[in-house]
């Protein structure tokens, strides 16, 4: 609920630790590679649940799977942030 879209990103009460953060995002990753596993070429090609366009018009699932992979990513100089926020001695 605090960093769904359109959320103001602002710290609040009850953010976990650093190593919860860690075994969320484990926890969350390997549930979604199950899912994907279950998933035929036929219903990556169908439109994503928003419908939402990804640069070149794309709306399909498979696209949404690929920018999903490539904006993760994009987020690494985050957990920099995230553990020096907890204490965590950075190298």
């Amino acid at each position: 609920k605090h960093y769904k879209l359109a959320s103001d990103g602002s710290l609040h009460e009850g953010h976990g630790d650093f190593k919860t953060l860690l075994a969320d995002m484990k926890e969350l990753h390997e549930k979604v590679m199950q899912y994907l596993l279950t998933l035929t070429s036929e219903q990556l090609d169908e439109d994503n649940p928003t419908k939402f366009s990804f640069g070149n018009g794309d709306t399909s699932k498979r696209m949404m799977v690929q920018h999903a992979i490539r904006h993760e990513g994009s987020h690494i100089g985050h957990f920099g942030w995230i553990a020096k926020m907890n204490g965590i001695k950075m190298i």
